[in-house]
């Protein structure tokens, strides 16, 4: 049986379950009234989390009309809900706390992540250090977990998958043979705390990675590109490269990001040696050791979707690319209050998340480009790492 056809008899069971039940919207229980470990477990967020959201989010959600209207309460945590388990919004309505239509839960849905997603709760939630001081912060902060100068972060992709859009299917392929938004990655520390940065079709992500605990703060997302695009154009359309690149002359070559051989080595990004270094020599310990940085990104990507199980391959977000660029930004701004808060992750089923980070689209031809000014000071910049700290 393929996947489609037990698409299809899952839902065609949830229909049939559902239509000898009541239509009219209620809450048989309290969700409140589950124990903390289940309301985490099933939200993400603790009661008093959600309870702040409601404050938070009441601006920008659509006014109720309506008396019997789902109230704000229950159309974020039918949103958590979703978030947390990717299941279709009928089961999601379905629910042991919640008898909600599909219709009801859609609705809801789409409301609670367009607020998430006004550029009043993005920007207090998601920031990226844009002066010289949180740069310098965030250098010495990693110069001082890796001994090495420089470093404010680390770049990679990994694929959110998404329904065959309408529109421009084909772009949406990946080189992995589904359709998806290709999320790119920068990690870096800062505040005791490695701070990555993300994308998604672009969605830029900045994270904060706190090292005795693990734990990841999302600070910079932007959503552009679909699972087709390489890394590399990803990267130089991107506004951190922009930033980076547009540095005063006299700090070129002082901050930079540790990116794999997919992207081009420049100033601000340092990529491996290629082809690999004989074993034992200089360039070779360093491949080691920047490999060893690298890894904070991948372990990023497998919290996130582990947390927020909508993101994970299998589930396969079924809107539009917008919708779905929108899910992952909300998933971002979710997942700092949980760090902010010190939330547990509780799941009985395995960390699949963790096993699941599909590496983005890397440019076979990226190393064949012809050197140039920046080209070079990139390699002139690595191989002065490699000098000081390896030989």
């Amino acid at each position: 049986m393929d996947n489609f056809e037990q698409i299809a008899i899952n839902l065609i069971e949830n229909i049939e379950n559902a239509e000898g039940q009541r239509r009219q919207r209620f809450f048989p229980d309290n969700p409140f009234a589950l124990s903390d470990y289940n309301f985490v477990k099933l939200y993400r967020l603790r009661k008093e989390n959600v309870q702040d959201l409601e404050n938070l989010l009441g601006p920008f959600l659509p006014a109720q009309h309506k008396v019997d209207a789902l109230t704000n309460r229950n159309k974020i945590l039918l949103t958590l809900r979703f978030l947390a388990g990717g299941s279709y919004q009928l089961d999601i309505g379905r629910n042991q706390m919640m008898k909600v239509s599909q219709s009801s839960v859609s609705r809801s849905l789409h409301s609670v992540i367009d607020a998430f997603n006004h550029h009043n709760i993005l920007n207090t939630y998601i920031h990226f250090p844009n002066s010289m001081e949180e740069l310098r912060d965030v250098r010495q902060r990693f110069f001082n977990l890796y001994r090495l100068p420089g470093i404010i972060g680390c770049i990679d992709c990994t694929h959110i998958a998404i329904v065959a859009p309408v529109i421009n299917e084909h772009i949406y392929m990946n080189r992995k043979g589904f359709h998806s938004l290709n999320v790119q990655m920068v990690g870096s520390k800062r505040n005791n705390i490695i701070t990555l940065y993300f994308t998604v079709p672009v969605v830029y992500y900045v994270c904060y990675f706190k090292i005795c605990d693990e734990k990841l703060r999302i600070t910079n997302v932007n959503a552009r590109f679909c699972g087709s695009t390489h890394d590399s154009f990803i990267w130089q359309n991107s506004n951190i490269e922009r930033f980076l690149s547009e540095l005063p002359q006299n700090e070129m070559g002082n901050f930079y990001l540790f990116g794999d051989s997919g992207y081009p080595i420049r100033p601000w990004l340092i990529t491996p040696f290629l082809p690999e270094p004989e074993p034992d020599t200089p360039e070779a310990r360093f491949n080691r050791r920047f490999r060893a940085i690298r890894v904070t990104v991948e372990r990023c990507f497998g919290l996130l979707k582990n947390r927020f199980r909508c993101l994970l391959k299998h589930r396969v977000l079924h809107y539009t690319p917008e919708t779905a660029a929108k899910i992952v930004n909300t998933c971002a701004v979710l997942h700092n209050i949980c760090l902010e808060n010190n939330i547990p992750l509780y799941n009985d089923e395995e960390m699949m998340g963790f096993n699941e980070v599909e590496g983005g689209n890397l440019n076979e031809n990226i190393n064949h480009i012809p050197d140039n000014n920046v080209l070079g000071r990139g390699r002139e910049v690595r191989q002065l790492l490699v000098n000081n700290y390896f030989v």
